[in-house]
C-alpha cells in the first residue's frame, strides 16, 4: 500500500465534520476540518467493482446479441425476402419461356409457375425501392408472358396457313 502497509490492502481518507458549503463558516469558528484514514481488503474494496464490471458486460453482451438477431431478421425479412421473392419469378418466368422457345409446353415444372408469384410481387409491401421494383417486375413479367403467348397463337395460325396452303399446292401438283 502507499503507506507502507501490505500490498493486499486499500488505503485511502476522507473529510469528517461539516459539509463544504459550511466549511468557511466553520473555518471561521476556529474549527479545522478533519480527515479519517481508512484501509480495507483490496479484495474487499475491488469485490463491488468486480461484481458490476461483469453485470455490465453481461448486460452489454446481451444488448449486443439482441441488436444482431434484430438486424438478422430485418435483413432476412425485409431485405433478402423480397430479393429472393424477385429471383424467384424471374427464374419462374424464365423456365416458362424456355419451355415454350423449346416447344415443351407441356406440365410446369413444380414452383415454376409465375402467376401465383407475379401475385405475389403486387403484393409485396417494403414501403422502398424493392416494392417499386418487383412492381415494374411484375407489369414486366406480365407483359414478357402476355408477348410470349400472341407468338405462340400467331405462330401457330402462321403453321396452321402453311399447313392449308402446302395441301392446297399438293392437290394442285397431283
Amino acid at each position: 500500500g502507499p503507506l507502507g502497509g501490505p500490498a493486499d490492502e486499500l488505503y485511502g481518507f476522507a473529510p469528517v465534520g461539516p459539509r463544504q458549503a459550511a466549511a468557511p463558516a466553520a473555518r471561521h469558528l476556529g474549527l479545522v476540518p478533519m480527515y479519517t484514514v481508512v484501509h480495507a481488503d483490496f479484495a474487499a474494496v475491488m469485490r463491488p467493482v468486480r461484481e458490476r464490471l461483469r453485470t455490465t458486460a453481461v448486460l452489454g453482451a446481451a444488448a449486443v446479441l439482441a441488436f444482431l438477431l434484430a438486424g438478422l431478421y430485418f435483413a432476412g425479412r425485409v431485405v433478402l425476402r423480397p430479393l429472393a421473392l424477385l429471383r424467384a419469378a424471374a427464374h419462374a418466368i424464365a423456365q416458362t419461356v424456355r419451355r415454350r422457345m423449346d416447344g415443351r409446353a407441356g406440365a410446369a415444372a413444380p414452383g415454376a409457375d409465375p402467376a401465383p408469384l407475379g401475385e405475389e410481387l403486387k403484393a409485396l409491401r417494403t414501403g422502398d425501392e424493392v416494392e417499386a421494383l418487383a412492381g415494374d417486375f411484375s407489369v414486366m413479367a406480365g407483359r414478357v408472358l402476355s408477348y410470349h403467348e400472341h407468338l405462340e397463337t400467331e405462330l401457330a395460325r402462321r403453321s396452321e396457313e402453311m399447313q392449308t396452303d402446302m395441301a392446297v399446292a399438293r392437290e394442285f401438283q397431283e
